[in-house]
């Protein structure tokens, strides 16, 4: 049962939203391999969708603290329905209806795609802010969780359960597909945000006509007061980077290492989609008995699990069972992290403070991206093809055990403690 019709809508959207990112998440890579076999360009297309959250994330605070988050969530949706539209229409109009043979690069389509990923990024991080901002007004704090949880769940089972395979599927009848499926998703995402009766946000009038810079600097400053925050945000910045690291070259690892097709790829990403679905129910379950540092050890020793597994495997199903785990790990992080963040950050000041977060956290992901692709170009050389593309999943490993080194002495349950008791007393 969902909490309210609200959110019923919201979580609606976001279903649609989660299936374009999903089919997305197969199609541009492979289509980038359809046009170039080179690692660092086919890189690229990673590095431009996600280098918005490094230099966009801080002004997406403070507009998203600015402006009604509803308004802002429908105009990213209908953006990225066009952006969309005008990529499966352009690769209609020059005729891409199957696999390039000849090995040379379409430099026109390849620029069209990264220009189409440098704007989606662009909407995704200030749709995402906005929704992850405007759910405290929906749902009551005590509620949170279980919201988050719903969204995990939605956002695994659209995102890599049903987009993947949904994405394999599409190539296989023309390239345009993938790409005209997620304009009408964006489309239906946009039409249910507009049927939200979502509380108007009171921005105060100091507020409004304060300095842009000004109210970065408070967003900025509040979260570097908050230690804890803080590090979870350069926890969740060294993670994403190094997970990107094998994000990068997974189209290459898949097709030369693993041997898969496009269906196989799709079918592989479907792994961690389904262990994030079984964590979005376990995980609330598990913190009636656990604690929140408890659970966030858990889940990034599972990430160093996954990126050595990944790193050393020789079969698909191996691959496939240890990325399920990993999906386990993830959403555990994700749910409690992000609730925590919701209930200690005061709503005036949500928008900018979860932007800065996401700076350090997200950020980091298209520098990953890109140092992916170059360890696969450096490594080339000296250890061959195979184990090259293997080294960037082995480096990320060695990355996460680093960072849950650090995890272990900075996330105290007492500093977690004292940070939810302060949250209660200003609420």
């Amino acid at each position: 049962m969902l909490i309210n019709r609200n959110f019923a809508k919201l979580w609606f959207a976001a279903g649609a939203s989660n299936l374009a990112d999903g089919v997305a998440l197969v199609a541009f890579p492979w289509i980038a391999s359809l046009l170039t076999r080179d690692p660092l360009l086919i890189a690229l297309v990673a590095v431009f969708l996600r280098s918005p959250w490094f230099f966009f994330s801080l002004p997406a605070g403070v507009i998203t603290d600015r402006f009604d988050r509803r308004k802002i969530m429908i105009s990213m949706d209908l953006v990225r329905f066009l952006v969309t539209g005008l990529l499966a229409a352009i690769f209609v109009q020059w005729g891409l209806l199957g696999e390039i043979s000849d090995g040379t690069t379409n430099w026109f389509l390849l620029m069209s795609l990264y220009a189409a990923a440098l704007i989606l990024g662009v909407c995704e991080v200030l749709r995402d802010n906005a929704g992850q901002t405007i759910l405290p007004s929906i749902v009551a704090r005590d509620q949170l969780e279980a919201a988050n949880g719903r969204f995990s769940a939605v956002e695994m089972v659209l995102n890599g359960l049903a987009g993947p395979p949904l994405a394999g599927f599409l190539i296989a009848v023309a390239i345009f597909m993938p790409l005209a499926t997620n304009a009408i998703a964006f489309l239906f995402a946009a039409i249910m945000m507009l049927w939200i009766a979502a509380p108007v946000r009171q921005v105060k009038a100091d507020t409004a006509s304060s300095h842009f810079m000004t109210e970065l600097k408070e967003g900025v400053g509040w979260l570097w007061r908050f230690p804890l925050l803080r590090d979870l945000a350069f926890i969740l910045g060294g993670v994403n980077a190094a997970f990107m690291m094998g994000i990068a070259i997974y189209v290459l690892f898949a097709q030369e290492v693993l041997k898969l097709g496009a269906a196989g790829y799709g079918l592989l990403l479907t792994a961690g989609a389904l262990g994030g679905v079984v964590g979005s129910f376990a995980v609330p379950w598990l913190g009636k008995w656990l604690r929140m540092r408890q659970v966030l050890l858990i889940a990034m020793g599972l990430m160093v699990l996954e990126n050595l597994a990944v790193g050393l495997a020789n079969g698909f199903w191996f691959a496939w069972f240890v990325i399920f785990i990993g999906g386990v790990g993830t959403v555990g992080w994700n749910i409690h992290t992000v609730s925590f963040r919701q209930r200690v950050i005061p709503d005036a000041l949500l928008g900018r403070v979860n932007a800065v977060y996401r700076f350090f956290g997200w950020g980091m992901m298209p520098i990953g991206t890109l140092l992916g692709g170059l360890v696969v170009q450096w490594a080339e050389p000296f250890l061959g093809r195979e184990w090259a593309l293997r080294s960037a999943f082995l480096v990320a490993a060695f990355i996460c055990l680093l960072l849950l080194l650090y995890a272990l002495s900075r996330l105290t349950e007492a500093k977690i403690v004292a940070a939810e008791r302060r949250a209660d007393q200003m609420a």
